[in-house]
């Protein structure tokens, strides 16, 4: 975050060439909740949300991810659950997010980050962010995504606040959202162009 706040006050103080003034902040998936915090500092002229977590804790997002995962599971793949200590019932998740908040380690790993990575995000939760958002939004989600009902449940209190929100819920779609056959880029720059963002 420290990164993207320095950079943006850079392109503001130093403007490139050809640069319109228009900034816009995009994130997708673990990225998306980034995004919309990035925004709430830095008042962009529009900010892009793919496949992000909804109303819920990342910790209650990745409980789900972990449940569909392993409703569908082969044999092999519970052996590899339980090998990495990826525990596939709710007792055993939340002790395994304790553990990690506790000993926030950069050199021990779990489910592909480090202990460090999962103590800072865990408790991380982009709705306050994105209910206080004064610049357009567009956000993006597929039916078929585990985050989709938590998405519905966030659009649904932007609208009751009057907030300039965009929602393309893509009917089919997984977290696959960059995926060609769903058209998400080319919607993204429709919805740049109707807010006269980009031209």
């Amino acid at each position: 975050m420290s990164d993207h706040l320095h950079l943006i006050e850079h392109i503001r103080e130093n403007r490139p060439a050809g640069w319109n003034g228009k900034l816009i902040i995009i994130g997708g998936s673990e990225g998306g909740p980034i995004a919309i915090n990035l925004a709430r500092r830095t008042n962009p002229d529009a900010c892009v949300a793919i496949v992000g977590c909804g109303d819920q804790t990342f910790q209650e997002y990745i409980w789900n991810v972990i449940q569909a995962i392993s409703s569908s599971m082969s044999w092999w793949q519970r052996f590899l659950f339980w090998w990495h200590s990826i525990p596939t019932d709710r007792a055993g998740y939340n002790k395994q997010c304790e553990k990690m908040k506790k000993d926030p380690d950069h050199k021990k790993w779990w489910f592909g980050q480090t202990f460090r990575y999962w103590a800072d995000a865990l408790d991380q939760c982009e709705m306050d962010d994105f209910l206080t958002l004064s610049c357009p939004c567009l956000v993006v989600a597929g039916t078929n995504d585990v985050e989709s009902e938590a998405t519905d449940r966030i659009i649904q209190m932007a609208k009751n606040k009057n907030k300039d929100v965009t929602y393309l819920c893509v009917e089919g779609m997984g977290h696959g959202a960059l995926d060609p056959q769903w058209n998400v880029l080319e919607s993204m720059r429709e919805f740049l162009q109707a807010k006269k963002i980009i031209y």
